[in-house]
């Protein structure tokens, strides 16, 4: 008989500052991330000018190049470079997210901002702190009652079964 016990954890949203680098504004973002206008020469880009960007443990050195067409991103630890489309597939813009809930991502529903609940009931996670639901009644999670503004945790579990598969006590599908 296995000891171990898992738990599950979401990963906490991560807010960036974010500008794509454009001919008008490559200067100024040079500046602004305190980088350096060098000259790519590698497999015949001769004179491709790029920001040389001071990035915080780059997998390779793309990571410290910002061309135009990039983004580059300012968080708490850092410059980051992102190719347009690796951008996009990491990142939507902050505020837009509220026109769009509930929505789902993967196998949790985004209920609001920093407010996540597995589809299948076992997790609602609220500014990156889980609450588990009690096994003596479904609709109970521990922890603070009050989610969000007006919203409490059983609010919340309405508003995912409304939108998405929970299940009940039994472990079967609602």
């Amino acid at each position: 008989m296995s000891r171990i016990e898992t738990t599950q954890y979401l990963r906490k949203p991560l807010y960036v500052s974010a500008v794509r680098v454009t001919d008008e504004n490559f200067e100024e973002m040079a500046s602004w991330c305190q980088g350096d206008i060098l000259q790519d020469d590698t497999n015949g880009n001769e004179n491709r000018p790029y920001i040389r960007v001071r990035v915080h443990n780059p997998k390779s050195p793309r990571q410290t190049k910002a061309f135009v067409g990039d983004w580059l991103l300012y968080t708490e630890r850092g410059y980051k470079v992102y190719t347009n489309r690796a951008f996009h597939e990491s990142f939507n813009e902050a505020g837009n997210e509220a026109a769009s809930y509930p929505r789902d991502e993967g196998d949790m529903t985004v209920l609001g901002p920093e407010c996540f609940a597995h589809k299948d009931g076992s997790v609602l996670c609220w500014k990156g702190v889980n609450y588990t639901p009690q096994t003596t009644h479904e609709d109970v999670y521990m922890g603070s009652e009050e989610l969000m503004p007006g919203m409490t945790v059983n609010e919340a579990l309405t508003k995912v079964r409304k939108h998405g598969a929970l299940v009940n006590g039994n472990g079967q599908p609602e």
